[in-house]
């Protein structure tokens, strides 16, 4: 009876490590390491035709907190994917920050943060961005917010 569960606690120990989201530092600490902080204009959100998936955000760079040596300035054109579902769509397994595609898809602004060096493609660190009304001379989504989201 005991071995009965002690392989039941390690199955479940494995079925819900597998939905489980990173630890809260992991995303903090992706907020604090990103390259680039903006706030973005968009310009086009492209919903793949199957999701789960990635919709391609594209748009100009409105509100520069920082960019690594300065490669991001406002007007650069900014292209970028978020991890993005419809309704019912069953996520994926694992540490992913699913968006709406829906929210994307009618959003004028986004506030994110990036890495890489371009020049229009870059990555969202660790999943944090934040649809938001308009740009601001204040983040929505500062580097040192607790938490695992912008959201």
């Amino acid at each position: 009876m005991r071995m009965i569960f002690t392989v039941l606690a390690v199955l479940t120990g494995f079925a819900a490590s597998a939905w489980a989201v990173l630890p809260p530092s992991v995303y903090l600490e992706a907020r604090q390491k990103a390259d680039h902080h903006v706030q973005v204009a968009i310009t086009d959100v492209d919903v793949p035709r199957i999701t789960p998936g990635r919709c391609k955000i594209e748009g100009v760079a409105a509100t520069v907190f920082r960019s690594k040596n300065e490669i991001l300035k406002k007007g650069r054109e900014v292209s970028f994917t978020v991890d993005c579902l419809r309704p019912g769509d069953e996520p994926m397994a694992g540490g992913t920050l699913w968006g709406s595609a829906s929210d994307l898809k009618s959003a004028r602004f986004i506030e994110a943060y990036l890495s890489g060096a371009g020049p229009k493609r870059f990555a969202v660190a660790g999943w944090q961005y934040v649809i938001i009304p308009v740009p601001t001379n204040v983040p929505a989504c500062p580097p040192d917010k607790p938490g695992l989201t912008c959201r």
